[in-house]
């Protein structure tokens, strides 16, 4: 018995040990996890409350003015709410404007030809239609290096005919956007049409290609040099085109944007606040040079 009493006291002895053991273990887990996680809300608590606090200004922001409110992937700063706010409310009253036609079409010509007459200046135009555009700016002496996109084939083929003994031209037939699609058109129309109605493939039709934007200007190179001037005029394409140059920050790589807004046309949404918010947007990162505000504007980089 005495043995057997020694062997329990012996076990009860190393089993208590073995539990203090383990308690000990598990308090210098718990006392370091909890030194890491302090650490770790230390580290990162001001960032948490910063997002935390700039979300619910956001929020309260977007319900102060709802007019301003058509996201498309770029935060908003404070002082955006109000001026988009504003000029959502004036859009209307931009096309009661008065505008000096013969002055717009001058100027949106002549303004450019200070760095376009370099020899490796650089013009992209998207929708080059008839090449009307480019025949004003070699009348006026301007012969930069032509990228014409046009996607429409009957346009396509006529620039190709008009613009064939000249070297500096490069046409391609296709249209940019958001994303690589193929759109449907009525043959012998202009682009109008793609943002217009929906129609219906068949008889009378013609497909037409878009492009991915920023897949296309990589192919171009525009990171490596920047672009003299980007000139749009792509009948409701420009909406989708500058958001993802403004959203992917591919705007920053062309000196000189000049571009086309237009109005009223149906599969265009929320027209009044995306064009607002183009403005304010465009605003980082350019600064205008000259706006008829329904019609053409130009605008170059802050730094130029």
């Amino acid at each position: 018995m005495a043995v057997l009493d020694l062997i329990r006291q012996t076990l009860s002895t190393k089993i208590a040990k073995l539990v203090l053991c383990i308690l000990l273990g598990v308090c210098v887990c718990f006392l370091f996890l909890s030194s890491e996680n302090k650490q770790l809300v230390s580290k990162h608590s001001p960032n948490m409350l910063n997002n935390l606090m700039f979300k619910s200004t956001n929020n309260n922001l977007q319900q102060l003015f709802p007019s301003a409110t058509c996201p498309i992937g770029v935060q908003l700063l404070k002082h955006d709410y109000p001026a988009i706010s504003a000029c959502t409310e004036g859009y209307s009253a931009l096309e009661r404007s008065h505008i000096d036609s013969s002055k717009m079409e001058s100027q949106r010509v002549v303004i450019h030809k200070p760095y376009l007459t370099r020899n490796d200046s650089l013009l992209i135009e998207v929708g080059g239609y008839t090449g009307a555009d480019a025949e004003r700016f070699i009348a006026h002496g301007i012969r930069p290096h032509y990228i014409m996109l046009e996607p429409v084939p009957m346009f396509f083929n006529q620039l190709i005919d008009k613009f064939k003994n000249d070297p500096r031209f490069i046409i391609y037939n296709f249209g940019l956007g958001r994303e690589d699609k193929v759109l449907t058109i009525p043959i012998q129309t202009d682009a109008t049409s793609l943002f217009r109605q929906n129609i219906p493939r068949g008889k009378g039709t013609t497909d037409i290609k878009i492009r991915k934007s920023t897949v296309f200007f990589d192919e171009v190179g525009v990171a490596k040099k920047n672009v003299d001037l980007l000139h749009i005029n792509c009948e409701g394409c420009e909406f989708e085109l500058l958001e993802e140059l403004i959203v992917t920050g591919y705007i920053r790589y062309f000196n000189h944007i000049q571009f086309q807004f237009h109005m009223h046309l149906p599969q265009i949404k929320q027209e009044a606040c995306r064009y607002c918010q183009i403005m304010q947007l465009l605003t980082r990162t350019h600064t205008p040079m000259f706006q008829y505000r329904h019609t053409w504007q130009a605008w170059k980089k802050i730094e130029l």
